[in-house]
């Protein structure tokens, strides 16, 4: 059994009894388990910060913490500022002000 899954035991039993075949359709429907879908996915069908204390199984609880710490982490906008600016070329590898066509400075870079 995968963690997903033993995570998935360990949190139906705290679904409203009217939701658990619609709880149990969804999760199987899926093909990938991340954390994109597995975080919005439990907290469509239970308060997370509630459930999460009341939990028995010491490896679906390590799991879920895991899961959230990741979507916590990729959802902040500085993750987002972070990621927009690796894209951007560094000052050095750009030609304007006091570069020539071939890329090389007339300036020397430090004096003698």
């Amino acid at each position: 059994m995968t963690k997903n899954q033993i995570l998935y035991n360990e949190l139906r039993q705290f679904v409203d009894k009217q939701k658990v075949r619609e709880y149990d359709n969804e999760f199987f429907a899926q093909k990938s388990l991340t954390y994109k879908f597995l975080i919005p996915y439990f907290n469509k069908y239970m308060n997370l910060e509630l459930v999460r204390d009341k939990m028995t199984e010491p490896k679906a609880q390590a799991h879920l913490t895991d899961q959230l710490n990741k979507f916590r982490s990729s959802d902040t906008k500085a993750m987002r500022e972070i990621n927009k600016a690796k894209g951007i070329a560094r000052h050095i590898d750009k030609k304007f002000l006091f570069k020539n066509s071939d890329g090389k400075s007339d300036l020397s870079k430090y004096k003698e």
